[in-house]
């Protein structure tokens, strides 16, 4: 899923199997139609907030939605479309257990090591730059993550 149909096309030739964008199409209707009429498995949110309850309600029965973020910090109103499985994950909660971490780390680093793990870089800028970077980021052209490189 994209704010912008624009970047429909990249996403598809990075290897999304479906796009919806939602500046063009309409969220729930989409993932009737790909999913017919079952709802998504699996529906990943990192915003949060009032946008979170309709994304639960696209859940299929026993699927999960996994919240990993809280850009928007207002309530979340979660329908009870039961069985509906949410998990909340954050950043804390791996890092403040040393184990956690190990494994996370061990884990990241085989994946980039083999090649499992390869992230899309969408642009680099140097850190004298990161006012532009921050501008390219608003926008919302991107697809892939933006690098700050710092010169040593």
């Amino acid at each position: 899923m994209t704010r912008a149909e624009a970047k429909a096309g990249q996403l598809v030739r990075a290897g999304a199997a479906h796009v919806i964008a939602t500046d063009h199409d309409d969220l729930a209707d989409r993932v009737k139609d790909i999913t017919g009429g079952e709802g998504a498995r699996i529906v990943f949110d990192s915003i949060g907030g009032p946008g979170l309850t309709q994304l639960a309600q696209l859940v299929a029965r026993d699927g999960a939605l996994i919240v990993y973020g809280w850009l928007d910090p207002r309530p979340a109103p979660l329908p009870m479309n039961c069985p509906l499985n949410v998990h909340g994950y954050g950043v804390h909660h791996v890092f403040q257990d040393p184990d956690r971490t190990r494994r996370a780390h061990a884990f990241i680093t085989a994946g980039l090591r083999t090649g499992a793990l390869a992230p899309v870089i969408g642009r680099a800028f140097d850190l004298s730059a990161i006012a532009d970077a921050h501008r390219h980021m608003e926008a919302n052209g991107q697809v892939g993550k933006i690098i700050a490189t710092v010169r040593h």
